[in-house]
């Protein structure tokens, strides 16, 4: 069952779609969404020092010491729609997680060897916009500005003490996307990436989404595909200096519309 916090985010992207399809309908626009199930999962390295102050004593596998090994399921939404050379895309899924594992280092103030439950929340939003420097029929090449929204959360807790890792904060990248279309198939990969200095931390994050789509009818279409965010960083939070080699990878699948 969904959690209030997560039921909000999946009805916000669906209030998203819906408001594109009824701006489609009053100035011509052509749109496409879809919408499905995605399975996703969290890997790599964290590390994050004491609470007073200096760095942290080593990076611990999130799979190993906190136990997040298994993919989540969870709601996946993507809207996409063109006018002219412009071309507009929008997508996200969140996801809880909550998972028992053995620190296998010093984390924070909770030591090593510390039996601990770790709560996880990711929510990851892309919204671009891009222009066709190419467009044939068959392909289609787009560059452009995108922004990826990103919330997430890590909190370890054994008895008597927690720790967290948090961040939420958009992030500003350049964007490609390319889209080829062979009659009843098609398919759609869009390109992300940046090394910025942001408020909460120095790093850089690279995004892939791609989707293969089957086309059994003019509006009607079942598409699969991947995501991909690879992210670095390394910051300060509540004067808790950390550090993030992390990788969210997952598989999408449903149905969409286009008009």
């Amino acid at each position: 069952m969904l959690k209030p916090r997560r039921s909000a985010r999946v009805l916000r992207l669906s209030c998203l779609a819906l408001a594109l399809f009824a701006l489609e309908a009053c100035s011509g626009l052509k749109l496409g969404a879809d919408v499905g199930y995605g399975k996703f999962a969290v890997s790599g390295d964290l590390g994050l020092g004491p609470s007073t102050g200096g760095p942290p004593t080593g990076s611990i596998d999130i799979e190993d010491s906190l136990g997040i090994k298994d993919g989540k399921g969870t709601p996946y939404v993507r809207v996409q729609g063109a006018a002219a050379v412009l071309a507009f895309t929008a997508s996200g899924f969140t996801f809880n997680q909550n998972a028992q594992g053995l620190l296998k280092d010093a984390f924070g103030d909770i030591p090593a060897n510390t039996a601990v439950n770790t709560d996880t929340d990711l929510t990851v939003f892309k919204g671009a916009v891009s222009f066709d420097i190419l467009n044939v029929g068959v392909v289609r090449v787009s560059p452009g500005l995108a922004v990826d929204y990103l919330d997430m959360s890590f909190i370890p807790s054994a008895t008597g003490i927690s720790q967290e890792v948090k961040g939420q904060t958009p992030v500003p990248l350049l964007f490609l996307q390319a889209e080829a279309n062979f009659g009843p198939v098609s398919a759609v990969v869009d390109l992300g990436g940046i090394q910025a200095n942001l408020e909460q931390a120095n790093g850089s994050l690279y995004d892939i989404e791609a989707l293969v789509r089957f086309h059994p009818t003019a509006n009607l279409h079942l598409f699969g595909g991947i995501r991909n965010l690879i992210m670095d960083a390394d910051g300060d939070q509540n004067n808790q200096l950390f550090t993030a080699d992390l990788r969210v990878t997952g598989w999408m699948a449903g149905v969409g519309l286009q008009f």
